[in-house]
């Protein structure tokens, strides 16, 4: 899909007879909404927000290390039921874990979706009046891009734009 949008591109851009080339910008939408101040605070919430929950993960994660130390060490004196039925509830105990690992990495990603769409938003505005402004048909992102010149690079123009 990259590629083909990338063979369009290049169609639309060819200059034909008795048109001008296309003029084709590129922004570091990542840079962007990193060098904005809306975009460290959004950080700042996320990380805030996610910190507690790490935390508990990770405690959660070591006591079951010690469970699995012990299991190994049990291995040696239990008899072969027992031992199945400690398997068995260990086993419970990281789908859990890994049930927990999953909701946390979804929800981290939906309130990182949340802070970063308004800003994402305001920088896509921006970029669009510096464009029309500086004449440019096409803005894209410099992550679609295997190399440009660095002289198309709008970004550091769009940050102030959008107020830094």
């Amino acid at each position: 899909m990259k590629y083909l949008f990338l063979t369009l591109l290049m169609t639309l851009s060819a200059p034909s007879f008795g048109a001008s080339a296309t003029k084709i910008a590129v922004i570091d939408m990542q840079s962007a909404i990193k060098s904005t101040k809306k975009g460290r605070s959004a950080a700042k919430t996320l990380e805030k927000f996610a910190k507690a929950e790490r935390e508990a993960i990770e405690k959660i994660g070591k006591g079951l290390e010690a469970k699995q130390k012990q299991f190994l060490a049990d291995q040696k004196v239990l008899k072969p039921q027992a031992l199945q039925k400690k398997y068995a509830g260990m086993e419970k105990k990281f789908m859990e874990f890994s049930q927990k690992q999953k909701m946390f990495s979804a929800v981290i990603g939906k309130k990182e979706r949340e802070l970063l769409a308004p800003i994402v938003e305001g920088l896509q505005r921006s970029a669009k009046k510096v464009a029309e402004k500086k004449g440019y048909d096409f803005v894209m992102d410099k992550s679609a891009m295997i190399y440009f010149n660095p002289k198309f690079d709008l970004t550091n123009e769009v940050v102030k734009s959008f107020g830094g």
